[in-house]
């Protein structure tokens, strides 16, 4: 029942954020990177995956603990609650600048977010 549940707020996560960039239709490329205003990190393999990411201000990052380790995001003063796997956290982002975080559990793993 557990997997079932945690499959299903993966899917739903995901059509989420697929129907967010549809209907707000603000992708763009600049300078060869994609900024938008809706992304997705997955949490895997002792990385994020995208390890940087290009958002426009106002936009939202959902992180996703895509393994088995429990991991946090700490992030602009910010700090998750612990993630197990198939759970996760988000952040909006209301200004222009880049954004370093890391899992405070794995301090090596560590990620960036740029608004634009």
């Amino acid at each position: 029942m557990r997997k079932t549940g945690v499959l299903l707020a993966v899917v739903l996560t995901t059509a989420l954020a697929l129907i967010a960039i549809a209907l707000t239709g603000t992708v763009s490329f600049h300078g060869g990177n994609l900024t938008c205003a809706f992304a997705v990190v997955e949490i895997k393999n002792g990385t994020f995956e995208p390890g940087e990411v290009y958002i426009f201000k106002n936009a939202t990052v959902v992180w996703i603990n895509r393994g088995p380790d429990e991991h946090s995001i700490c992030v602009g003063g910010d700090m998750s609650p612990p993630l197990m796997a198939g759970e996760s956290y988000t952040k909006n982002f209301h200004e222009f600048g880049s954004y370093n975080y890391y899992c405070r559990y794995h301090p090596d793993e560590r990620g960036s977010i740029i608004v634009r």
